[in-house]
């Protein structure tokens, strides 16, 4: 009988043969949930087992906070979407390269069964992904769970797990049309595909796992047809990641007590520097950045500093330092060094995002300005005509003074209406009569000189934030 993880799934690992990551995906048309519950079902999975058990259990329970549901979610609900992911998990095909240059085309699951009596899902993984999941020697990746359930695009799932497995060497190529099929992708437009699959695997990996990435194009003329991505460690907030697992009551991360993880570790080791000289660095904290200036920037760009030594770990395997690696890495980490190239597109996507931002921001001031002067507009209106009910003659005298006879814009006023009639119905006699009550009778409209003040307000910021535009 197959022995099912009874780990929490707080510290769930998924372990997949890198053949099995690499799979082209072009065949597929999966949701976000039924990638999700894929990886549940191999956190699920033990992967000491023989390759005679194929049968994973997954506790209800388990499945409903890991996929985020209510806990007053009706059962109809659950028991409809477990069959929605297993009837996709069965019934399309990945395609996974073999070491003998074959192609194996595989469903994920051979078949379930919701077993009500015990609150749990009973799933028979297809034998032929077996080898690719099972006693596994070498060859593989391995990651927490924790780092799955957030992500809200299935192309964020393919980009971590495509990523996670080359993250040791810091750096990846991929041409256009193999990332594409690898994320099962199908938008024909570059620009469309970057927006929706790769940018949004950025915004989404950065936020809630423990890897991020930036990326540099590369062109065939005109064309767009490769990617090289640079790989760095990333450390979300702890309570971000507590979120994911409302039941998990602390973090199950692996780590050294110094707070990396082995195999940071062990690159250090390679380096030549000695646990004891590291922590003697890391006393130092933030102070080991020698420009103070240099130093508020790195704080900004990274959340904490075991991500700011990933980040030069990652920049010394992606750089040629051979003859004296360690010097390289300890210098990178005094003076801030950073991979130029991707420092310069950084720079000018921060400026672009700035731009956006204050386009948003601008947008949104517009439309609190309008929203402000057409308040204003009617309570001033409100006002005069209370004020003028019984004194029509007196507001005809404003109305003969500001639109005179004879002159532009007296047109406006009709000899068929009274005084408040041609105040309520033109524009123009409303705003000249407005301007010249303000002068010859500002008591009138003291009330609103708060909102007054508050319009002039929203028009100076608006002014002072199109100078920086």
């Amino acid at each position: 009988m197959t022995k099912t993880n009874k780990r929490p799934i707080g510290q769930l690992v998924v372990t997949q043969s890198n053949s099995l990551i690499e799979a082209d995906y072009s065949q597929t048309n999966f949701s976000v949930n039924d990638l999700k519950f894929g990886r549940l079902i191999l956190g699920k999975l033990n992967p000491k087992d023989d390759q005679s058990n194929r049968l994973v259990y997954i506790n209800i329970t388990d499945y409903r906070r890991y996929m985020g549901y209510k806990m007053n979610t009706p059962y109809g609900r659950l028991n409809a979407d477990i069959k929605k992911h297993c009837l996709a998990l069965n019934s399309q095909v990945i395609s996974i390269a073999l070491d003998d240059g074959s192609v194996l085309n595989a469903f994920f699951i051979s078949s379930y069964r919701i077993d009500k009596n015990n609150q749990r899902i009973e799933v028979e993984l297809s034998g032929q992904l077996k080898p690719h999941l099972l006693q596994l020697k070498s060859n593989y990746t391995s990651y927490k769970l924790w780092n799955i359930p957030r992500l809200d695009s299935g192309y964020s799932i393919r980009m971590y797990e495509l990523l996670g497995a080359r993250r040791r060497f810091g750096k990846r190529f991929f041409e256009v049309e193999d990332l594409k099929a690898k994320l099962g992708c199908t938008y024909p437009q570059y620009g469309i595909f970057k927006r929706r699959a790769i940018l949004k695997a950025q915004k989404d990996t950065l936020e809630n796992t423990d890897l991020r990435f930036e990326f540099e194009e590369h062109k065939t003329g005109r064309k767009i047809t490769g990617l090289t991505f640079y790989i760095y460690p990333n450390d979300p907030e702890v309570n971000e990641v507590q979120q994911v697992f409302a039941f998990v009551d602390v973090d199950e991360r692996e780590a050294n007590e110094n707070g990396f993880d082995r195999e940071v570790m062990e690159a250090f080791a390679q380096l030549g520097i000695s646990k004891a000289n590291l922590e003697k660095m890391l006393t130092e904290g933030w102070d080991i950045i020698e420009d103070e200036e240099a130093r508020r920037k790195a704080q900004k760009r990274c959340r904490t500093l075991f991500e700011y030594y990933g980040e030069k770990l990652t920049l010394l395997q992606q750089s040629k330092a051979q003859k004296s690696p360690a010097g390289f890495f300890i210098k990178a980490l005094k003076e801030d060094w950073q991979n130029p190239v991707l420092s310069k597109k950084k720079e000018v996507a921060r400026a672009n995002r700035q731009k956006e931002a204050n386009k948003r921001k601008l947008r949104k001031l517009e439309d609190e300005k309008d929203k402000a002067s057409r308040e204003l507009y009617q309570l001033t209106r409100k006002a005069v005509i209370s004020f003028y009910a019984d004194k029509e003659s007196d507001l005809m005298a404003i109305i003969d003074q500001v639109l005179p006879v004879g002159k532009v814009g007296r047109r406006s006023v009709k000899a068929s209406l009274t005084a408040i009639q041609n105040y309520q119905e033109s524009p123009i006699v409303s705003a000249m009569v407005n301007g010249e009550i303000k002068k010859t009778n500002p008591s009138l409209l003291e009330h609103l000189e708060g909102k007054t003040q508050a319009l002039e307000a929203l028009r100076t910021e608006i002014e002072a934030l199109k100078l920086k535009m």
